[in-house]
């Protein structure tokens, strides 16, 4: 970005090497505390359709039609695991994490 000065100025710096698994999970579930954190929020972008998910409402979005549906609290992780493919293990981790600061999204315990 140029200043209005014309001069180049630098918002954020990324670390462009990778971190070992077991430090990524340290952080990422550390960062589960930041107040921001409230609910799941994903997205993702699959055979031209456009799956986005916030809190337990779904919405699958194509260039034809958009369905949106409420997701069961309770079914959340399964949900999770089986629209984004992530790991039961790790979907439920971030699920307990929210619950135990009081959000309600999703069971605590695996299914």
């Amino acid at each position: 970005m140029l200043s209005h000065k014309g001069e180049h100025q630098y918002r954020l710096t990324f670390k462009t090497t990778p971190v070992d698994w077991n430090e990524f999970l340290r952080v990422w579930e550390a960062s589960f505390d930041w107040d921001m954190m409230r609910y799941p929020l994903l997205t993702q972008v699959r055979d031209g359709e456009h799956i986005y998910l916030k809190g337990n409402r779904l919405q699958l979005r194509t260039r034809a039609a958009v369905r949106r549906t409420e997701l069961p609290p309770t079914e959340l992780a399964h949900y999770i695991h089986r629209i984004f493919h992530i790991a039961p293990e790790i979907v439920h981790r971030a699920l307990n994490i929210l619950k135990r600061r009081g959000e309600s999204y999703g069971q605590a315990t695996s299914s």
